[in-house]
């Protein structure tokens, strides 16, 4: 997953035959811009999860029992649970929503 601050137009990388899943990390605020949403609501360490120009999940950060967790969720893609999860590190919350991404749409196909 990369991290991307301007606006994508390809077509969802998993729509292409063959072609490997590129998912973009991008922060919420720069997201709500380019959707027209309210950008001031989003905190700093909020990211949309784009695969193409398609905002398919988010992941933010918490704090638990005085303890720093990454949320992870899809979004816009129907599946069975479990559809978020929490991690214990941005990297670890961005491999564990790629995994089920990456499932969930070989299941939707």
């Amino acid at each position: 997953m990369s991290d991307d601050s301007t606006p994508d137009k390809k077509p969802p990388a998993s729509s292409v035959p063959g072609r490997a899943m590129t998912l973009l990390l991008r922060k919420t605020r720069a997201q709500a811009v380019i959707s027209g949403w309210n950008p001031d609501i989003w905190g700093e360490d909020d990211w949309c999860i784009l695969d193409g120009a398609t905002v398919v999940g988010r992941i933010y950060a918490e704090t638990f029992n005085g303890a720093l967790r990454w949320l992870w969720f899809l979004q816009t893609v129907p599946a069975p649970p479990p559809n978020s999860a929490v991690a214990a590190s941005l990297e670890d919350a961005k491999a564990a929503f790629k995994r089920r991404y990456e499932r969930v749409r070989g299941a939707n196909r």
